[in-house]
């Protein structure tokens, strides 16, 4: 999580992106992408990410839509 906000703040990301990485066997971890668009259907991992951290579907919309808001204010 710590690199993954490293990455997206160092790249310039706004509100939201999804980074992707690996650890190999002798634990070292690999950043695969950051992705700033990342998907929004029920399959999509963004929103399962955020029911993890005890953000359901709706009240993430509500906060990205919120914070976009906010941007343009």
């Amino acid at each position: 999580q710590h690199l993954a906000l490293r990455v997206h703040q160092a790249a310039g990301c706004r509100h939201l992106s999804r980074t992707d990485c690996i650890v190999d066997g002798g634990g070292q971890l690999y950043l695969l992408e950051t992705n700033t668009i990342p998907g929004m259907t029920a399959q999509s991992l963004y929103p399962k990410m955020a029911v993890t951290a005890g953000l359901d579907f709706p009240s993430l919309c509500a906060q990205l839509v919120g914070m976009a808001l906010d941007t343009h204010r």
